[in-house]
């Protein structure tokens, strides 16, 4: 087929059954033999280190609700490294943690811990966790791997106004700041983006930061975003005249957020 590079994705309960602690060797064995392969024939791996799937262990211990997460993740970062560092190049660390967020309550990506309250700040805290790692994790991949190259895996639809109406424009930089620059800032200037951050105070949702957060996130610093990219989005205002909005069934379909934008069909694009 040609094919120059090839993109997969460890899976952590494979190298680590219990997400931590005893490492499975043959989870180890079969990576190395993937890899090898591709080697073999001048294919580039391109790893993922984390596509949705958490050990049960890890579920079982409160998944990324935990701020043990952090570490938890790192320690399984540092085994890969330590495997696969000498091998690979690229590695990429979450992937689509924007659709892991604004699609968890849809798409069930996160545990909500039993007696949780305020469902969506619980999830912006999951978030914050992962952001925290990855920081951690990118900054691990530097110290490890010399010439290794990292950065995140988003979801991107970029998001286009209805109109040139001044609403319809802030609607859409309302829209474009929480499903991309939320996280994108966050992985590359590491820092929160204003406006997403503006949104979360508004809904009682901001997370709860440690002390060494924001030095944490400032010191991430990716080489390259890797961006999983489908299609773009329209919306116009959102007047408070809708009853309903839209949540959307899929991390590609126009949603809405009351008082921040309501998504739309663009008339100018045909849809496969």
């Amino acid at each position: 087929m040609g094919l120059k590079a090839f993109r997969f994705s460890i899976s952590w309960s494979r190298i680590l059954p219990d997400g931590t602690g005893k490492i499975n060797k043959k989870g180890i064995d079969f990576y190395h033999n993937v890899i090898d392969e591709c080697l073999k024939y001048q294919i580039e791996p391109i790893v993922t280190m984390f596509h949705f799937d958490l050990p049960a262990a890890i579920e079982q211990r409160g998944g990324w609700s935990k701020r043990e997460s952090i570490d938890w993740f790192v320690g399984y970062a540092e085994i890969l490294f330590k495997e696969y560092g000498d091998k690979v190049n690229y590695w990429l660390t979450i992937n689509e943690q924007n659709c892991m967020i604004y699609l968890a309550q849809k798409f069930h990506t996160l545990i909500i811990p039993n007696g949780c309250t305020n469902e969506l700040k619980e999830i912006y805290q999951q978030n914050h966790h992962m952001l925290i790692a990855q920081a951690k994790v990118m900054k691990l991949c530097h110290e490890m791997c010399p010439g290794g190259k990292i950065g995140p895996a988003p979801n991107i639809s970029y998001i286009y106004p209805m109109s040139c109406k001044p609403e319809d424009m802030i609607a859409a930089q309302n829209y474009n700041a929480t499903r991309n620059w939320l996280y994108l800032d966050a992985a590359v200037w590491g820092t929160y983006n204003p406006i997403a951050w503006a949104w979360m105070s508004e809904c009682n949702i901001t997370p709860e930061l440690g002390p060494d957060d924001e030095e944490i996130l400032k010191n991430g610093q990716p080489d390259f975003i890797a961006f999983n990219y489908y299609n773009t989005l329209t919306c116009k205002e959102e007047d408070g005249t809708r009853q309903v909005l839209e949540k959307g069934g899929d991390q590609q379909t126009a949603r809405g957020e009351r008082g921040m934008y309501e998504g739309c069909p663009n008339p100018y694009l045909i849809k496969s």
